[in-house]
């Protein structure tokens, strides 16, 4: 017992200056490849949202579209090439809902009209014999 007290004493009577076995972070990074947006969209008969996440180059992203569309919800990938004030995009695209089907594919363009502000207009295609032609406003964070 005695040796226990000698022991912890000395021990406790000299204060540590650092007593987390975590360092602390000086410096704060974010990586500026990194993409969201959010799309209000429209064709000739529904009206719908479009969220999108990824980097500059690839993106994931859903179509969530109104009554008069049947409440479709699509699912795509994206390629991106982004030029001066306008990003092209294609790739495939799936719908979730209302006879799940593997669709052709999904092409656009985002125009840039001011900062993050966008035109989207996309061309949606599910089979050969059906499509659908998607105008709106994106905001690209």
């Amino acid at each position: 017992m005695r040796f226990l007290v000698a022991l912890i004493l000395p021990l406790t009577l000299f204060s540590q200056t650092e007593c987390s076995p975590f360092f602390p972070v000086n410096t704060y990074q974010t990586n500026e490849d990194v993409l969201f947006s959010v799309a209000y969209v429209s064709c000739i008969h529904a009206r719908g949202v479009n969220y999108e996440i990824g980097t500059d180059a690839v993106q994931i992203g859903t179509i969530l579209m109104g009554k008069n569309h049947h409440n479709n919800a699509y699912m795509y990938t994206q390629l991106t090439k982004d030029f001066d004030s306008f990003r092209v995009y294609a790739g495939p695209i799936y719908r979730l809902n209302n006879d799940p089907v593997l669709g052709i594919g999904r092409i656009g363009c985002d125009v840039q009209m001011y900062e993050s502000v966008y035109l989207t207009l996309s061309l949606l295609q599910m089979n050969p014999d059906l499509s659908y032609l998607y105008l709106g406003l994106k905001l690209i964070m």
